[in-house]
């Protein structure tokens, strides 16, 4: 009789193990409270919205996660087209793929939509989207990056700006 139990027991944690569904991401997967960067435009953006390849390289961190408290920092480097002024903000979102590297060396795929709004001389854009693969994957994400006191004399005078100094936030939940 012991013996069939013990077989019954084996047999149902074997098939739960065999044939449960994959993990899924979990509340709180990682937050990145403070992160530095620059942000690129090419061709520069001036006081007229035009045409321009936003790029952004990232450096986040301290990053914190309960599901693996050896993430400690992550790196993003991005590349976009997009309509964009450095005054005014241009209506509309974009859509796209981002690696994020993780100081453990893993990576997770963020699929995202980004807005960009004006504010006080600064770029804000807010990417929203779904980690789909890859570390966290299942989580949905925020990432907010923030290009610093855009040179409004050059915006309007001058050749436009090129670069600007960056702030970044990520929260996977």
């Amino acid at each position: 009789m012991r013996t069939r139990l013990l077989a019954a027991v084996a047999a149902t944690l074997t098939s739960l193990l065999l044939f449960s569904a994959p993990a899924q991401a979990a509340p709180g997967d990682a937050t990145c409270a403070l992160g530095t960067g620059v942000t690129t435009y090419t061709p520069p953006i001036t006081a007229t919205a035009g045409s321009t390849t936003v790029g952004e390289t990232l450096n986040l961190g301290p990053c914190t996660s309960l599901v693996d408290p050896l993430v400690t920092s992550a790196q993003i480097a991005n590349s976009d087209a997009v309509e964009l002024s450095c005054l005014v903000t241009v209506p509309g979102s974009q859509s796209g793929t981002v690696s994020i590297l993780w100081n453990t060396g893993e990576s997770s795929f963020f699929d995202y939509t980004r807005t960009t709004v004006a504010v006080a001389g600064q770029l804000v854009t807010t990417f929203t989207g779904l980690i789909t693969a890859g570390k966290f994957s299942g989580s949905t994400g925020t990432l907010v990056v923030t290009a610093l006191s855009l040179d409004l004399l050059d915006c309007l005078l001058g050749s436009g700006i090129s670069s600007a100094t960056s702030t970044a936030t990520l929260a996977l939940i």
